[in-house]
């Protein structure tokens, strides 16, 4: 049997990040964070992806100050 994810409502992903709901809906669009839907049409994004999509952040942000510290 499959282990259920755990996952999290678009208001908890936005206060987590520090965005919008419908900033969260446009990262669910893009594909830069899963989600599913569950009975009653609610959407779920995954905790995992959320992990995911934080450290991406961050290493584009420090990849950025390198190349910024560079010049």
């Amino acid at each position: 049997m499959e282990k259920p994810q755990r996952s999290l409502s678009i208001q908890q992903v936005a206060n987590l990040l520090g965005v919008s709901k419908r900033t969260v809906r446009r990262l669910v669009d893009d594909g830069r964070l899963g989600a599913f839907l569950v009975r009653g049409g609610s959407l779920r994004v995954t905790e995992q992806s959320v992990l995911n999509f934080q450290i991406e952040a961050i290493r584009a942000y420090r990849e950025a100050r390198f190349w910024c510290d560079k010049e």
